[in-house]
């Protein structure tokens, strides 16, 4: 017993030294030389709102080599002058919605300090509230998927997906009947399409392929993406594609390279699962998939400005098994009239647009 005694007495006082020469050499964490006074990291602020960023100094008496000030990696700000604060006033009126960064580099006797902040802008006013109208209603197949819809030159387009049923089709409005058809190979699940140029875009969901074909449907080209493709549609002279995010792409429909990206808000939060798309009257209108409601989007910083409620297209008893989520916008600019419908839906709707009051 009493060596036992002895050999624990040992052994404690050897882990004692380890742990205080380990402590006496651990290096001291230094106090940083300046911190974001504002903003405060994760703070939201409405588009057209003043962002006054304010860098402080902890000991304005220690002289510093130089500040530098960054917004969004760039720079906004430089000085060798030492003060107590740094404050800066960030002009925000022309940015896209989304998160920002400010970051400051201090420099001080040869070392480098660096710290960062981020923000978030929203849009700055509520959507407006709108209700969806049926003026006339149209037969649709109950086996179409429908993932994608365009009325090109008067007639109706129909992209539809699910592996092994996914198509490319031209139907008949009045009947609801396939009058061309075009079936996709067995691994692609078709997503949405748009038409530019006489030329047919469709995405796949994760297969990450673009299939690009003429009016007759014959494959004449196709791109490669990273993301899941979920909706599209075009300005013009880009393809607009959203993949299930907040994120709408820009690409150029001759390489498929993106542009740019638009990061899509309201006056609160990010809205997510933007699904099928389409261009009308320079905004973009968006089904928010699994809700009947769809977006009309500002195509320049993202802002939601109006919000349509769709509830009650489908009549209780049109539901079946089948019947899937609401999905598909197609805008006809020459009679300025917009047709909606979903995934195995049996009818496509002409709609209107009623603002709330």
């Amino acid at each position: 017993m009493h060596k036992t005694y002895l050999l624990l007495v040992i052994l404690l006082v050897i882990c004692w030294g380890c742990n205080n020469e380990q402590s006496y050499n651990s290096p001291v964490k230094k106090l940083s030389k300046a911190y974001i006074e504002s903003p405060v990291s994760g703070k939201k602020y409405k588009q057209g709102e003043k962002i006054e960023a304010v860098i402080q100094l902890r000991n304005p008496e220690e002289k510093i080599d130089s500040i530098k000030i960054l917004f969004n990696n760039q720079v906004i700000y430089t000085s060798t002058e030492t003060k107590e604060k740094y404050p800066i006033n960030i002009s925000e009126t022309q940015l896209p919605l989304g998160n920002y960064s400010l970051q400051y580099q201090l420099y001080i006797r040869g070392e480098t300090e660096t710290n960062k902040a981020t923000l978030q802008l929203l849009a700055p006013h509520p959507p407006e509230k709108y209700t969806c109208n049926v003026i006339q209603s149209f037969p649709h197949s109950t086996q179409a998927y429908t993932q994608g819809f365009v009325i090109y030159k008067g007639i109706f387009y129909e992209g539809t997906g699910l592996k092994g049923k996914s198509q490319l089709k031209i139907i008949d409005i009045i009947s609801g009947k396939d009058l061309k058809t075009h079936n996709l190979q067995a691994q692609y699940f078709g997503e949405g399409i748009t038409i530019l140029n006489d030329k047919i875009y469709q995405l796949t969901y994760q297969n990450k392929t673009c299939l690009v074909y003429d009016l007759n449907f014959t494959p004449v080209n196709s791109f490669t993406y990273d993301t899941e493709g979920w909706g599209l549609t075009h300005n013009g002279h880009e393809l607009i594609m959203s993949d299930g995010t907040n994120r709408l792409f820009f690409i150029n429909p001759e390489t498929f390279t993106v542009n740019r990206t638009l990061e899509v808000y309201d006056d609160r939060i990010p809205r997510h699962m933007l699904n099928e798309l389409e261009m009308i009257n320079g905004k973009i209108w968006a089904n928010v998939y699994q809700q009947n409601i769809i977006l009309i989007i500002n195509p320049d910083d993202g802002a939601v400005e109006a919000e349509i409620d769709c509830n009650g297209l489908l009549k209780d008893e049109e539901y079946t098994a089948d019947t899937d989520v609401f999905n598909g916008i197609a805008y006809d600019s020459a009679t300025n009239t917009i047709y909606v419908t979903g995934k195995n839906w049996p009818k496509i709707f002409k709609i209107s647009i009623e603002k709330n009051l």
